[in-house]
C-alpha cells in the first residue's frame, strides 16, 4: 500500500541532521505508526528510549515509546512477555504516572489473573499525570477504576464491582465503556 512519505521524508532528514535525539526518534515513531508501519515504528521507539533515558527533557517521550512498544507488540499475539516487559520498564521508569498501571492491569486481566489486574488498578489510582506526547488507551481514571470494577468481580468483590459500574455509569465516560459496563451488569 502507497502512503505519503512526506513528513516521514522531513523527519528522517531532521533526525539525520541530529541523530540522538529523542523527540525526533518519538516523532518518527509515531508517524510511521499513523502509517501501519510496525517494523520501523519500533525501530524509532527504541532509539527515543536509548537516547532519551538519562535526559530529563524527554523523559515523557521514553515513558510513552515504552507504552506504544507493548501496544505494538501485543497487536502481533504471542509476545506476551515482551509486552508485559515493556509495560513493567514504563512503571519502572515513571512509577507516579497512572498510564503503565492501567496497561498491567489490563495485560493481566486479559491473561484472567484477576488478583492482579486488581491490585495493579488500585495502585494507579492514586497516580496523577498530566498529557503525554501521544494519545494512548488510557483515558482517564475511570479506566482504572472499571479495570478494578471487571476484576473485583471475579475475586468475590461483587458489591464494590457493582457499586463501581453503577457509579461509573453516572459520569462522563465514552460510549464504548458504558457500553461495557452494561454488559458486565446483565452478566451480573
Amino acid at each position: 500500500m502507497k502512503f505519503d512519505t512526506t513528513s516521514i521524508e522531513a523527519l528522517t532528514v531532521k533526525l539525520s541532521a541530529d541523530p540522538f535525539n529523542p523527540i525526533v526518534s518519538f516523532q518518527l515513531a509515531e508517524e510511521y505508526r499513523t502509517h501501519d508501519q510496525l517494523a520501523s515504528g519500533v525501530s524509532f521507539y527504541l532509539r527515543c528510549i536509548e537516547y532519551g533515558s538519562d535526559n530529563p527533557e524527554s523523559n515523557l517521550h521514553v515513558y510513552t515509546s515504552l507504552l506504544r512498544l507493548a501496544e505494538a507488540f501485543d497487536s502481533q499475539k504471542d509476545r506476551q512477555w515482551t509486552v508485559s516487559n515493556s509495560i513493567l520498564q514504563a512503571v519502572s521508569f515513571m512509577p507516579d504516572r497512572p498510564e503503565a498501571w492501567f496497561y498491567l492491569s489490563r495485560y493481566y486481566e486479559r491473561q484472567q489473573q484477576w488478583q492482579e489486574s486488581y491490585t495493579y488498578a488500585i495502585v494507579g489510582m492514586d497516580k496523577f499525570g498530566g498529557r503525554l506526547p501521544a494519545q494512548t488507551d488510557y483515558l482517564g481514571k475511570f479506566c482504572l477504576e472499571f479495570q478494578m470494577a471487571v476484576a473485583g468481580w471475579w475475586i468475590g468483590r461483587r458489591d464494590e464491582s457493582k457499586e463501581t459500574f453503577e457509579y461509573l455509569l453516572t459520569q462522563s465516560i465514552p460510549q464504548s465503556y458504558k457500553d461495557s459496563i452494561k454488559n458486565n451488569l446483565e452478566r451480573i
